[in-house]
């Protein structure tokens, strides 16, 4: 019997670690300083304070805008950082081309855990608007938390796991970037998509996808703490 060599030993070890590494950051891709970071100093340093940009196909006047504000000023964790926007006498007096209507609107997060994206996914609606997309960013480690009114029995839970699985294939035409993985939580009614590191989360394909899996998310919120912490009541 030949045994290998400590040369080839360590040879063979370090192809091994170079391999794992090429892995870990093709699935999960940053910058060198967060490669080379201590354990634990990239969640201390924090990614700055959260926000929720709004991609809005129509928002064209103030008086949009003022419908967007008036719909959102009850959730007292948000401030909107207003964009730019030709008066309502303006877009009376000329009509704008169509590339001039679609806008996006900025929300200052104070306390990321007062937030319920479908609750502002609602409010817009009650408004007449639509935000087509919800992007979340700022927080580095982070899930979004889909709460359903039903999930009776583990043909549910089963059923959101396999209707879910879409995403695989989205993946590879550009959707779904920031999302590492699925996990469903039968006792507890919820969907957890778990984010990538750093990622920019797109709530709208979230609810999409649980819409195709055939579930409507009665609250959907993004979590930082630890697993099972309970959620503020609201202010």
């Amino acid at each position: 019997m030949t045994f290998a060599t400590t040369k080839q030993l360590v040879l063979m070890t370090a192809l091994w670690a170079l391999t794992l590494f090429g892995i870990d950051y093709a699935k999960n891709p940053r910058t060198l300083g967060q490669l080379l970071a201590p354990p634990g100093a990239l969640s201390a340093a924090g990614g700055g304070a959260p926000v929720i940009t709004l991609y809005m196909n129509h928002l064209c006047c103030s008086g949009c805008l003022s419908d967007v504000t008036t719909a959102l000023e009850k959730f007292k964790a948000l401030t909107v950082k207003s964009p730019s926007l030709e008066s309502e006498d303006e877009a009376n007096m000329v009509p704008m081309p169509e590339a001039y209507f679609g806008k996006q609107i900025e929300l200052e997060v104070s306390d990321l855990r007062y937030v319920d994206f479908m609750a502002i996914d609602r409010a817009l609606r009650d408004a007449g608007l639509v935000a087509e997309h919800i992007e979340l960013r700022g927080p580095r480690h982070y899930r979004l938390e889909a709460t359903l009114n039903h999930m009776c029995c583990k043909s549910c839970s089963l059923g959101a796991k396999e209707g879910l699985e879409m995403t695989r294939g989205l993946k590879s035409q550009g959707q779904f970037k920031w999302l590492d993985s699925f996990d469903v939580e039968k006792e507890r009614k919820l969907i957890i998509a778990n984010a990538r590191y750093d990622a920019v989360a797109d709530v709208g394909e979230f609810l999409t996808a649980l819409n195709h899996a055939g579930f409507q998310p009665s609250a959907i919120v993004a979590m930082t703490n630890a697993e099972g912490s309970p959620r503020p009541t609201p202010p």
